[in-house]
């Protein structure tokens, strides 16, 4: 089996519990591909530590484009520091980088809360 559909349950205020959960999944040899509303599609990989990062985009959105140019230049500047995207579901943008000593994106305090 390459891939493997699961339900996804996480809420966007679960986002740090979402970078756990993905860590895990690619010790296991499994990388998030897509996520929809319900479930994510996850692709075989070698086993691996990987380094999540979730981050709140405010210009997402469920009636927002995924690639909208305002998008587009947000992954940009975390591609710029290393990161690679992956996908994104509304507010949520998800990356991951192979080198786990990785500093975690800031997110803006008033978007956190």
């Amino acid at each position: 089996m390459k891939k493997k559909r699961i339900y996804w349950g996480f809420y966007s205020l679960d986002y740090k519990s979402t970078e756990e959960y993905l860590e895990q999944m690619a010790l296991k040899g499994w990388m998030l591909e897509k996520i929809g509303k319900t479930i994510a599609t996850f692709k075989k990989i070698e086993p691996q530590s990987l380094k999540y990062h979730v981050d709140i985009f405010e210009g997402g959105g469920p009636f927002k484009s995924e690639n909208s140019i305002e998008a587009k230049e947000y992954r940009k500047k975390f591609e710029n520091q290393g990161w690679n995207y992956i996908t994104s579901q509304d507010y949520l943008q998800i990356f991951y980088s192979i080198d786990g000593n990785k500093e975690a994106i800031k997110t803006e305090d008033k978007l956190e809360k």
